[in-house]
């Protein structure tokens, strides 16, 4: 395989017959901001738990920067995987989760805290807060690491606009410092807005992937917009 940070040859899962993945093969460069985007039921979070070990059996060939098909181990070493179902301790405060996750990692993130800002909510029970902060707290959890590689499943539930535009900005920024992100995420303007690259998936096969100009130039979009890609793409 070529110098990927993540390079999926041959993918396949199924569950008693049906195929939640279908002979997937897919590769990230380092760097990339990338979104998979699909309808319900594409198998877009089957791919992020293969990816990041959760799911340990299937068919092909998974390798993450430079290992091929590495142990559960091994990936957690790599990645930082924030599924869509994380639960958090609803009756720890603020800051003991906080505390929590920094002695985990070794040291403090005082910088993440501020860009997220959760410092202004560390007193307060997780089950007082909204979900935009429960949200945040969870992005906290993901990125308060030195992994490079970012896997995030659907992470802009329950953001309100400006929360949004601040969230993204800020894994813009992560990015620029180096980190690559595989993004899992339907809602295909906040995908535009923040993904440089994008697999689309529908009934467990890739239907299509690149960047935005690439996409709308192949589908002869003339106003290019995810949405309008997504639109042609599935015709």
């Amino acid at each position: 395989m070529e110098n990927y940070v993540i390079s999926l040859k041959n993918i396949a899962k199924s569950y008693n017959g049906y195929f939640a993945l279908n002979n997937i093969s897919l590769d990230f460069e380092y760097g990339v901001i990338a979104g998979i985007v699909g309808p319900n039921g594409a198998g877009k979070s089957t791919l992020m738990k293969i990816i990041s070990g959760l799911i340990p059996h299937y068919s092909g060939v998974v390798e993450v920067d430079g290992i091929e098909n590495p142990s559960f181990f091994e990936r957690v070493e790599k990645i930082s995987f924030l599924p869509e179902d994380l639960i958090l301790y609803p009756s720890f405060k603020v800051r003991e989760f906080v505390n929590f996750v920094e002695e985990s990692a070794g040291k403090s993130f005082d910088e993440l805290k501020l860009a997220l800002g959760i410092n202004s909510v560390l007193d307060k029970h997780i089950f007082s807060l909204s979900k935009g902060y429960k949200q945040r707290l969870k992005l906290f959890f993901a990125l308060a690491n030195d992994k490079r590689i970012i896997l995030l499943d659907e992470p802009f539930d329950g953001f309100d606009p400006i929360q949004l535009i601040e969230i993204i900005d800020f894994l813009k920024n992560e990015n620029k410092r180096g980190r690559t992100f595989v993004i899992s995420i339907h809602d295909l303007n906040n995908a535009e807005k923040v993904c440089n690259y994008f697999v689309l998936l529908k009934n467990g096969k890739i239907v299509e992937k690149g960047d935005l100009n690439f996409l709308c130039e192949k589908y002869k979009v003339q106003n290019c917009s995810l949405e309008e890609v997504f639109i042609e793409a599935l015709k």
